[in-house]
């Protein structure tokens, strides 16, 4: 699958990273990656502090799937409303999601201290804004929600927003305990420091074949040679919906532009991450380098005619809701755009845990808005389970979670 048109920031700003071999022989390890991303290289960590002897194996190049398209937002809030979520598995589940969330911004913020190589983290608040008037009663349900929790969320009114920013907004939510981070850079660094500690990388590798011998996975290269190992992880994002479809999962695109850069941004309260109400919806954040990216306008279209076909048009508009905001930044250049293919469940949540039909291989997809913290979430939740053999919040991930509810539905004549 072609998951990514147009050039990236992160790989224009980044051109020229570390290379890894291809697969040239036979080789065994305690636990076969599959997929050199932003899943791969988190999980991949967690595993090896554990002490697994872990091979990452990825059909490209280290990060150019669809990490290079990712824009960087971590946040512990959903693109499902904690308050819908109560709604669809009840207050104690959707908590705990939530609280695991915010767990996970905790976590890669301890992770990236780790890494001897640059990942453009930084702590960020979000404001996370009513698009019209419609949306404020349900912004004042998640507030409800959220502040019963203990989150950390303010809720603003008009008046406040216009106070902080350079533009209105009927009410918002304005969150701490978020963060940013430059995915491709992140996806690198874990790679290039466990590569030193004796993890094993293969790039342009294309696993073909997955057997279960002797209780034991096997995988095929295209090449012809073998992975003999203990575990597989599957960490290769939303290509894994065309071999192994998971229940309650869509796939759609999303597009983004990266501004020249800007000198000023004293009208951007401390420079914190912003998103609506409104699905799709769009979003801010400014980088590193001081560049402003802009995404949103998600669409089914997946097939690469099709996103060629809108890109030019998309760019047009995101560059629009810029202006709208920020007026100062309307005549700003753009030095890159793109569009991305990304995959969302029905509930919002990621799949993470135990293949439902394979011995011994395990899940680790984080579909949704929110990649960067399912992976992390997932990283710890897998290690767990190939340590001890359970987790106490595997069933909330549990990549069939959609087909048992759809088999309750029809057993008691819902479906």
């Amino acid at each position: 699958m072609d998951l990514t048109t147009g050039k990236t920031l992160w790989t224009m700003t980044y051109s020229n990273p570390p290379t890894y071999p291809e697969l040239s022989q036979d080789e065994e390890c305690d636990v076969a990656v599959l997929g050199a991303g932003e899943a791969g290289a988190i999980c991949s960590w967690y595993l090896s502090k554990a002490g697994f002897h872990c091979m990452v194996v990825d059909k490209r190049q280290v990060g150019r799937g669809s990490t290079q398209a990712n824009t960087g937002l971590v946040q512990f809030m959903n693109d499902m409303p904690l308050h819908k979520l109560i709604e669809i598995h009840g207050r104690e589940k959707a908590v705990r999601f939530y609280r695991l969330c915010q767990q996970a911004v905790s976590d890669l913020s301890d992770l990236v201290l780790q890494i001897p190589y640059p990942t453009e983290y930084a702590a960020k608040d979000s404001l996370y804004f009513a698009s019209s008037s419609k949306y404020v009663k349900c912004l004042e349900e998640e507030y409800r929600c959220l502040i019963a929790e203990k989150f950390p969320v303010e809720f603003l009114s008009r008046v406040e927003i216009e106070t902080r920013f350079p533009f209105s907004k009927p009410a918002a939510l304005w969150t701490g305990g978020d963060a940013q981070i430059n995915p491709y850079r992140l996806t690198h660094s874990i790679f290039q420091h466990l590569e030193s500690r004796g993890t094993r990388i293969f790039e342009n590798t294309e696993i073909v074949n997955l057997k279960i011998e002797r209780g034991s996975p096997v995988l095929y290269s295209s090449q012809g040679h073998r992975i003999r190992c203990k575990y597989v992880i599957f960490a290769s994002g939303y290509e894994t919906e065309e071999r192994w479809q998971t229940s309650g999962t869509k796939l759609q695109t999303t597009y983004t532009i990266a501004t020249e850069p800007v000198t000023d941004f004293s009208g951007w309260l401390n420079r914190c991450l912003i998103w609506e109400t409104k699905r799709p919806y769009l979003y801010l954040r400014t980088t590193a380098d001081n560049r402003i990216l802009v995404g949103g306008l998600d669409e089914n279209t997946i097939r690469n005619p099709e996103r060629d076909k809108v890109l030019l048009e998309k760019v047009t508009q995101l560059k629009s809701n810029l202006g709208q905001l920020f007026p100062e930044y309307t005549q700003i250049g753009v030095a890159c755009q793109w569009s991305g293919v990304f995959a969302t469940s029905k509930d919002g949540m990621p799949f993470i845990g135990r293949h439902p039909q394979l011995q011994n291989c395990f899940y680790a997809l984080g579909y949704g808005g929110n990649g960067t913290v399912y992976y992390t979430m997932a990283g710890k939740i897998l290690t767990q389970l190939l340590m001890d053999g359970s987790h106490p919040d595997e069933d909330l991930f549990d990549a069939r979670r959609f087909q048992l509810l759809y088999q309750l539905a029809e057993k008691i004549g819902l479906h």
